[in-house]
C-alpha cells in the first residue's frame, strides 16, 4: 500500500541535453523541467486495491493459523485415543488371544477341537497383533504430523551432521 501511496505523489523531472543545429554547426545546451500538478491522478484506485489485497492476505493468514490450531487439537485427541487403544490391545486383548490359542491347541491335542478351530484361534491372534501394529503405525504418523505443525524439531534444522 505504501508503494501505491508513493506513486500518487507526482515526480518532478529535470532534463539536460545537448542540441546541435545542422544549419550553421552551432551547439546549444537544452535544460528542461516539469512539475506535474497531479490534480486528477491521485492513484486512489491502486491504493484501494493494495489495501484490499493486504486485508485479504491478513484474513488468509488468520484462517491458516486457525486451521493449524484445529489440526493440532485434532491430532492431540487422536494420539491419546490411539495410545489408549494400543495399550488396551497389549494389556487385555493380546493376552486373551494368546491364552485362547494355547487352550485350543491343548484341546486339539486331547481331541476336543478340530484343526479349523486351531487355525481360527491362531488367525484371531495374528489379526490382533496386526491391529496393534497398525494402531502404533498410525500413532507414529500422527505424532510426526503434530511435531511438524508445532515445530518440535525446529532447533535441529540448523544443525549439520558431521561424520568422522
Amino acid at each position: 500500500m505504501r508503494v501505491e501511496q508513493a506513486r500518487a505523489t507526482p515526480d518532478a523531472t529535470v532534463s539536460v541535453g545537448v542540441r546541435s543545429l545542422w544549419d550553421d554547426g552551432a551547439v546549444g545546451l537544452v535544460v528542461g523541467g516539469s512539475i506535474p500538478l497531479g490534480r486528477y491522478d491521485r492513484n486512489q484506485g491502486a491504493i484501494d486495491r493494495a489495501r484490499a489485497e493486504g486485508l485479504a492476505a491478513e484474513s488468509d493468514l488468520a484462517v491458516a493459523r486457525q486451521e493449524r490450531e484445529r489440526e493440532i487439537a485434532r491430532l492431540q485427541v487422536q494420539l491419546a485415543s490411539r495410545a489408549l487403544e494400543a495399550r488396551r490391545i497389549q494389556e487385555e486383548t493380546l493376552p486373551q488371544a494368546e491364552r485362547a490359542v494355547a487352550l485350543v491347541r491343548e484341546g486339539f491335542n486331547r481331541g476336543g477341537f478340530t484343526y479349523n478351530d486351531v487355525i481360527s484361534a491362531q488367525r484371531a491372534l495374528l489379526e490382533t497383533r496386526a491391529r496393534r501394529v497398525a494402531v502404533l503405525k498410525q500413532f507414529h504418523i500422527d505424532r510426526a504430523r503434530l511435531d511438524r505443525l508445532t515445530g518440535a524439531h525446529a532447533p535441529l534444522v540448523g544443525v549439520t551432521e558431521t561424520q568422522p
